[in-house]
């Protein structure tokens, strides 16, 4: 999934690299672009076999 071309997009994009810094989270909820890439069919469909608590399991591993 991270190198679904518009999640590459979002993840070089320095505007909205500068929200996630700056803890701008409303403004980053409320882009157009990272509106059109959750209304994106394909990502959704690979968003919802994304298994999150695998990941949370290995980002908290010891």
């Amino acid at each position: 999934m991270s190198e679904y071309p518009k999640i590459v997009a979002l993840r070089n994009d320095p505007e909205i690299s500068d929200m996630i810094a700056q803890g701008r989270f409303l403004d980053l909820i409320q882009d157009q672009r990272l509106i059109d890439a959750a209304n994106d069919p394909a990502l959704a469909s690979q968003i919802k076999k994304f298994d999150l608590q695998k990941a949370l399991d290995y980002a908290t591993r010891k």
